[in-house]
């Protein structure tokens, strides 16, 4: 045996030296999935590199009406928290057994989170959204839809410390009027707020920012009174797109006449079932709504043929209106509207969903694109 080979001594391979951002870069580098698992079972070393490297977190549902038999144990999705800790995005939708607690983990790990869905979180309350307030400044899009407890205090905290939220479904909370969206920051564009219980001072709130582009206040849970509905129309909600009024059956000609003056750059309206819309309305519209592309009227009682021709002899660039053979429109109204608009699609389908594909994550691989 070579004497020199015998004595040498043996090299040994070790990855101790290697820094936190090399075992990073490594695992970046891992095509297969496989692999990406495997890594983690090499040491524990590996295996914190691997979890820190996770970015998105799916436990429950992320669909809004989904049902999901799946409910991961609260003290799960604490010990999970711990474990991920440069999460972007965490979705606990249909998490029915979550509680405010299970969310202190946010604190101290929530600094890179962008993405937040607590949909159907029943239990979450407003210290539940100081938790993630505090630790989750980065947020741009928060999912609150059906978190029945959820109060004007604990969007006041969101408004208060998430200076760059984008989108905000509060869909349901019927226990926030509005009046925590004073101040919000000018990032906010997208509001899903049906079914809440605004009024006129809640509305004033919810513009203040001065950016949204998509609104849902569709089947509001109190009636607007006095000039409520026209302050979209007064200059903080100018570059409002869509605009969903659905069963806003409190509506009336005076409110219809300011937004369509205000916000022209509106693409798609739904006043389906808003009952109270007259003539000056539907003239207002054909009038100031020179970029309308969808329009929804179903169920507008008080549209008639001179409110449909109206219509036809503006809205200069509609494609499509949605209407229905139950309001006082004749059929020689149907034809006069035809003549003036050869073009538009009369659609008797009934449409009471607009929100756009733009406007929520949550939305865009669950719902038909259109925008």
């Amino acid at each position: 045996m070579d004497v020199s080979v015998k004595n040498h001594p043996t090299s040994i391979s070790t990855t101790a030296h290697l820094s936190d951002d090399c075992l990073h870069l490594i695992f970046e580098k891992l095509d297969s999935k496989i692999d990406q698992k495997s890594f983690g079972l090499t040491c524990h070393n590996f295996l914190n590199i691997q979890n820190s490297s996770r970015k998105s977190l799916k436990l429950g549902c992320l669909r809004l009406f989904l049902y999901c038999p799946h409910h991961a144990e609260s003290f799960i999705i604490h010990r999970l928290l711990n474990r991920f800790t440069r999460l972007e995005s965490l979705s606990l939708g249909h998490c029915f057994e979550i509680r405010d607690s299970d969310l202190t983990p946010l604190l101290k790990h929530g600094s890179e989170l962008h993405y937040l869905f607590l949909n159907f979180c029943c239990g979450v309350t407003y210290v539940g959204l100081s938790y993630v307030a505090s630790g989750c400044k980065l947020l741009t899009e928060v999912n609150l839809g059906r978190c029945e407890n959820i109060t004007d205090h604990g969007i006041r905290l969101l408004n208060q410390n998430c200076r760059q939220l984008r989108s905000l479904n509060i869909y349901g909370c019927d226990k926030v009027t509005g009046v925590s969206f004073y101040g919000f920051s000018s990032t906010l564009a997208c509001l899903e707020a049906n079914s809440c219980a605004f009024d006129s001072t809640g509305v004033g709130g919810i513009l203040s920012g001065g950016g949204l582009e998509y609104l849902n206040l569709h089947h509001l849970q109190e009636r607007i009174e006095g000039n409520g509905l026209e302050a979209i129309g007064l200059g903080l909600a100018s570059n409002l797109k869509v605009l969903n009024f659905y069963m806003c059956n409190f509506v009336e000609d005076a409110a219809i006449i300011e937004i369509s003056r205000g916000c022209p750059l509106l693409l798609e309206w739904n006043l389906s079932y808003c009952e109270k819309i007259g003539i000056a309305g539907w003239e207002s519209i054909g009038l100031h709504c020179n970029n309308l592309e969808r329009l929804h009227v179903i169920g507008c009682k008080n549209l008639c043929d001179s409110g449909l021709l109206a219509l036809g002899n503006g809205c200069k660039h509609l494609s499509v209106i949605y209407i229905n053979n139950y309001q006082q429109i004749t059929p020689s109204g149907f034809l006069n509207f035809k003549k003036q608009k050869s073009g538009v699609e009369i659609s008797y389908k009934f449409i009471w969903n607009i929100l756009p594909s733009w406007a929520f994550t949550t939305y865009k691989k669950n719902h038909l694109k259109r925008n």
